[in-house]
């Protein structure tokens, strides 16, 4: 297979995620970083981590004014809620409202089955796209920031 081919396919899987993200986007009415940010609350509630808009900010390299911002837009739709710190009232958590909660399983639930159909789907060569996976996440680590 040439290279060319291979890269034309690459694109096409991107694009299609990219699209896929795009639909859950607009069916939700939120932009990309208030998506990642309440991914990030999930996630780290689930490893029962406490978020803050600094750590935020630290995670994804923006300054915490812009983070403030999309966390009130959040809380004023009723997407998060913020409690303050027991010691120090200045300090804010961020955590999911039960609703958003459990939009985002369902959300994530419907998404695992698509990847255990497409496991599923790809038979004996799940071994081989998993070797391929280890050397493209190498690759990346050793020549990407």
């Amino acid at each position: 297979m040439e290279n060319q081919e291979i890269s034309v396919k690459l694109r096409a899987m991107k694009n299609k995620f990219i699209s896929n993200r795009c639909q859950i986007l607009k069916r939700y009415n939120l932009t990309r970083m208030e998506f990642d940010i309440l991914n990030c609350i999930y996630f780290s509630n689930i490893d029962h981590k406490q978020v803050k808009a600094s750590s935020l900010a630290k995670y994804f390299d923006v300054s915490i004014p812009a983070v403030m911002h999309k966390l009130d837009a959040l809380e004023t739709r009723g997407l998060v809620e913020k409690s303050p710190d027991g010691s120090d009232r200045r300090i804010k958590y961020y955590t999911l409202t039960l609703e958003t909660k459990q939009e985002l399983e369902a959300l994530f639930q419907h998404q695992k089955q698509r990847g255990e159909l497409f496991l599923e789907a790809l038979g004996e060569e799940k071994e081989h796209l998993s070797r391929i996976l280890d050397i493209t996440l190498k690759f990346l680590e050793e020549n990407y920031d």
